[in-house]
């Protein structure tokens, strides 16, 4: 065994020697591949190939992949003899949900290390990088090349003039109008960004295109708390404009004009309050989502709005109202102290400050620190429209895996279907050849759907609970829609055929909206397949607050390890959504666990 084990290493080690200067720089770069120990078998990268070729063996497919610097992963087919090497621009780390079973598939990393004179491993901090792949120039339309040496990402990076984008620089960019655009345009960092309105005249906005992977959040007001005097007597309806052609973002006084709130407006879906954003990043204590619709952002009022999400001093509820005022001269803000009593939902008096207003009009006889906008002179407080993606077709959230010709289907963004008639790889609808329209008809008449918490890209889709640690790679789901290679068997609901999985019911194929009975005139339940009719189920919940789930209960009693529960209330337990992130008093997977949280939770359709 050691023998083999050596002549991998000399056989599928190789090195790149490189030049040195003055200062310490990168010398070598090392390319390790061993055919039976990188791999994931029958597993693919799926919508980054750039590159098809055809190679007798893994190890030819590998080097193929080592010269050609776009090329950072590979899929490998052993048993087809054409085109059976495909070279990715990304690799699982920067993609984790390209991952897709593929039967007879197999998947490689590129495997690099750097070190550098000396022997010293290679750390950005203290070395410059170079790994020859900007020799050539891969950089299209004056974009310009920076080598990269991180053993996870991209092998270089080009920064592109202003009307191009794309890896290489090799997209043309159309006058963007919103950050919407800006991020269709292939942008994923957030900042400063022009945009053009409807008159084509430019403007700066600061465009947060990465807090919240289904939003994207256009910055229309920032100030700090020892500012506050300059924003309390405006509300959104008056003209206030301060730095807004400043290169930077001022977070402590800053604000678009009315007409260029008004234009955004109009591209928006979404409101969104948030503290200190610029020193803590998103947060979801003391933040507020709302839908733009029915708000009347620029109108007077002081009324019961209603909320997605509202956390203020960690007090929170979702699709609740809050009481909201906004006058003319009086900046937006939520009056949580007084919000029940003035008949909205949200009960903010628990700890707070008699009169207490958040996220606005903030008076000085009423100021509670606890609130994280409000905590001391340097706090500051952000208001943001957004776009939802799939409210405007910009990005579609059905997904089918179960397709005609399985493992050949094409993920497609809704308005590339629309306005071209093509399909683009990267996003969530299974269309197995199908045109958009005809396909989202289809899916909106399946009722098959399955209850499940998805742990994988839960952090990723802005939800606190963090499952990813021991998690599958593609996408592992839990407690309902266990499917190919995403069934992880550190969780007691999958760890063997003989493991069971007990919501109100313990049928896992369907959704809670499907009226399914399964064994429900026994006497005693049947722990492997039981469930109630929907209108059995129906009547319960109205007599229920909460939902909660568990593992193997009939063999090993309650544990709180692979646990869930949940308020019923707001959880739409009957409901077609396709994935949201849901409040848990409390969930545990695997022993990851947290309190009083959200996790990405859906009733996808079925194979989602």
């Amino acid at each position: 065994m050691g023998i083999v084990q050596y002549l991998q290493v000399v056989l599928f080690v190789f090195n790149l020697t490189l030049s040195t200067g003055a200062q310490k720089k990168v010398t070598c770069q090392n390319f390790k591949f061993a055919t039976d120990d990188d791999v994931i078998h029958n597993q693919i990268l799926e919508g980054h190939l750039f590159k098809r070729l055809t190679v007798p063996n893994a190890i030819q497919c590998h080097l193929k992949c080592k010269d050609d610097c776009l090329c950072v992963s590979m899929n490998y087919f052993p048993l087809s003899k054409e085109n059976n090497c495909e070279l990715n621009e990304a690799n699982k780390d920067m993609e984790p949900a390209a991952m897709k079973c593929r039967q007879g598939g197999n998947y490689y990393d590129l495997v690099r290390s750097y070190t550098v004179k000396g022997g010293d491993r290679y750390t950005p901090e203290q070395h410059h990088c170079i790994n020859r792949c900007c020799r050539t120039n891969p950089c299209l339309n004056g974009g310009v090349c920076q080598e990269i040496c991180d053993t996870h990402s991209t092998r270089f990076n080009c920064t592109c003039p202003d009307t191009y984008s794309g890896q290489r620089c090799e997209k043309k960019m159309k006058h963007p109008r919103s950050c919407k655009d800006i991020a269709k345009n292939g942008a994923s960092t957030s900042g400063k960004y022009d945009i053009y309105n409807s008159d084509n005249e430019r403007f700066s906005v600061y465009c947060d295109l990465q807090s919240e992977p289904d939003f994207v959040w256009t910055l229309i007001q920032s100030f700090s708390f020892s500012k506050k005097n300059a924003f309390n007597y405006a509300g959104f309806g008056k003209n206030l404009e301060i730095d807004i052609e400043e290169e930077e973002v001022n977070w402590n006084e800053f604000r678009l004009s009315l007409l260029q709130m008004q234009y955004l407006a109009n591209h928006s879906t979404h409101l969104r309050a948030t503290c200190n954003f610029s020193t803590d990043g998103l947060q979801y204590t003391d933040y507020a989502r709302a839908k733009l619709a029915g708000h009347d952002i620029f109108g007077t009022w002081d009324t019961c709005q209603m909320y997605e999400y509202v956390n203020i001093r960690g007090i929170y509820c979702s699709n609740c109202t809050a009481r909201t005022k906004q006058r003319e001269d009086k900046s937006w803000h939520i009056k949580s102290y007084n919000s029940v009593k003035f008949g909205c939902e949200f009960d903010g008096k628990p700890g707070g400050v008699s009169d207490e207003k958040n996220f606005g009009k903030f008076d000085e006889n009423f100021i509670n620190p606890d609130h994280r906008c409000s905590f001391s002179p340097a706090s500051t407080t952000q208001h943001w429209f957004g776009a939802k993606y799939d409210e405007d077709g910009y990005e579609v959230l059905f997904e089918k895996r179960h397709c005609a010709n399985q493992g050949h289907y094409f993920c497609a963004r809704l308005s590339d279907v629309i306005s071209n008639g093509t399909v683009s790889q990267f996003l969530n609808l299974c269309i197995c050849g199908l045109l958009y329209r005809e396909a989202k008809q289809k899916l909106e008449k399946s009722e098959e759907a399955s209850w499940h918490i998805r742990v994988c890209g839960s952090i990723e889709r802005g939800c606190e609970f963090d499952g990813g640690a021991g998690g599958l790679i593609n996408k592992e789901d839990n407690f309902g829609e266990y499917g190919c290679n995403d069934s992880n068997q550190d969780h007691r609901c999958s760890s063997s055929p003989a493991s069971t999985t007990q919501h109100r019911s313990t049928y896992k194929d369907k959704g809670f909206g499907t009226d399914f009975p399964v064994n429900d005139n026994n006497n005693e339940p049947d722990w492997n397949s039981y469930r109630l009719s929907l209108s059995h189920m129906q009547s319960l919940s109205n007599h229920s607050t909460y939902l909660r789930v568990t593992c193997n209960l009939p063999a090993d009693g309650l544990q709180y390890t692979d646990y869930a529960r949940a308020v019923l209330a707001g959880h739409d337990i009957f409901g077609d959504w396709g994935g949201d992130c849901k409040l848990f008093e409390y969930i545990n997977i695997r022993g990851i666990n947290c309190s009083d949280c959200t996790a990405y939770t859906r009733m996808a359709l079925n194979g989602a």
